[in-house]
């Protein structure tokens, strides 16, 4: 099925700065050559299947997704200028965003129908230019493919679009998500394509889509690999006692930052640069953070739920004695609403106060989406008939922002049939 097609009987000249304005062109080839020279000198960047890059004319990079710097690890050895689409939260901070923007990114509000980002697409694509969009649309966790809506299947055939392919191998070893530091390990990108999809129905595009973007995130063990403080950050995403089974008592050791241990039964686990965690004691197993990332959600059950006794008497999802809401303004200015208890239940979220009044509520049915964008911080949307919604921030006191993120985004994705429970 889709066969790689020769394209270079199709290559022009390349236009004078690939159509870019000049200073448009100026400000991404020196960031481009920075971000290259430093790859190529501490990430040791290896890279295959670039050389069947189009010389020229629109082409879609479809690129799996771990990493925030993905954008400039997929960009940095082409030979021509990309543009790429990024979340709204981050394109929107003053400085940061101000950046991105100069170097190529366009905002897309996460999984709503955001037709000011297709245009944006559509008018680079037009002007053939590299266009590169991460079709899972959130940063992995554990460095597996998240789900793939047949969204991308759609675009696709739409645009009648070539498509390009990168392939991040390593990535996850890199700096993974939850990491506060990098490591010294080698990054390697395949490139493959391109493709074209004519004739194929939208399920098979987004099944090819899902099929080539799936890979193993392993590094080259013939090239030497360490880390530092590696752990920081790990107590938030395995915030799930492996022997004990308590909730937000894992922290990183005092002494040992490539360590963890639970506060309350004293198993420790120290964590090397493969991601391996191997137990302190003869009784505590050896595992992966993607398998204890997997067995702490099913854990919680058929749906996840974090008590289930409250569910099964009141179909209570689960309660979070001190949590914050903030709304969240554009620029990202954040001012409170409320805080007390959150309580998630099969209708969708309140927020309790002292007097045991409804501060806040956001009902599934408004419930737009779910993300967990900088630091580690909780966002929803919420529906209030207007493009995009309300942003809001949920900020868990005591308590891992990972472990209600997620939970609210896997009701999100069970709702939309992405998931089972």
């Amino acid at each position: 099925m889709s066969d790689p097609v020769d394209w270079s009987r199709y290559a022009s000249r390349p236009r004078p700065f690939y159509g870019l304005p000049v200073r448009d062109w100026a400000v991404y080839r020196v960031s481009q050559q920075a971000c290259l020279g430093l790859f190529k000198a501490g990430l040791r960047l290896r890279t295959t299947g670039l050389e069947r890059m189009p010389k020229d004319g629109p082409v879609l990079l479809l690129a799996n997704h771990v990493s925030m710097l993905d954008p400039f690890y997929v960009a940095a050895a082409l030979h021509r200028p990309s543009r790429f689409m990024g979340a709204s939260t981050v394109l929107d901070m003053p400085v940061l965003g101000a950046y991105l923007k100069a170097v190529g990114g366009f905002p897309k509000i996460k999984d709503v129908k955001d037709r000011d980002s297709m245009a944006t697409l559509q008018k680079h694509y037009d002007a053939g230019l590299v266009v590169t969009v991460f079709p899972e649309g959130r940063r992995s966790w554990d460095g597996r493919l998240t789900p793939i809506t047949p969204g991308i299947g759609r675009l696709i055939d739409r645009l009648g679009a070539r498509v390009f392919y990168a392939r991040l191998k390593s990535t996850y070893l890199v700096h993974p998500r939850w990491a506060k530091y990098p490591r010294y390990v080698p990054l390697e990108i395949d490139y493959d394509g391109p493709y074209t999809y004519e004739g194929e129905t939208v399920e098979a595009i987004t099944a090819d889509v899902i099929r080539k973007l799936t890979v193993e995130q392993r590094r080259d063990r013939s090239r030497p690999a360490r880390g530092y403080r590696m752990a920081e950050g790990l107590e938030s995403l395995l915030w799930r006692c492996a022997r004990c089974g308590s909730h937000d008592t894992m922290q990183v050791h005092a002494t040992d930052r490539d360590s963890v241990a639970c506060g309350r039964c004293d198993a420790r686990w120290k964590l090397d640069v493969d991601t391996v965690l191997h137990g302190m004691s003869p009784d505590l197993p050896t595992f992966d953070v993607p398998t204890g990332f997997a067995d702490q959600w099913r854990a919680l059950g058929d749906p996840p739920v974090l008590d289930a006794a409250a569910w099964q008497a009141d179909g209570t999802i689960g309660v979070s004695a001190d949590m914050e809401v903030l709304l969240v303004a554009r620029g990202g200015k954040q001012a409170s609403v409320g805080r007390g208890e959150l309580r998630v239940h099969g209708d969708g979220l309140e927020l309790i106060g002292p007097r045991r009044e409804r501060i806040w509520t956001c009902p599934f049915d408004k419930l737009l989406a779910v993300s967990n964008d900088v630091a580690n911080q909780v966002f929803i949307r919420r529906d209030n008939g207007r493009r995009g919604g309300e942003l809001f921030r949920l900020l868990p006191h005591g308590e891992s922002p990972l472990k209600w993120g997620l939970l609210l985004q896997r009701w999100r994705w069970m709702q939309l049939g992405l998931v089972g429970g």
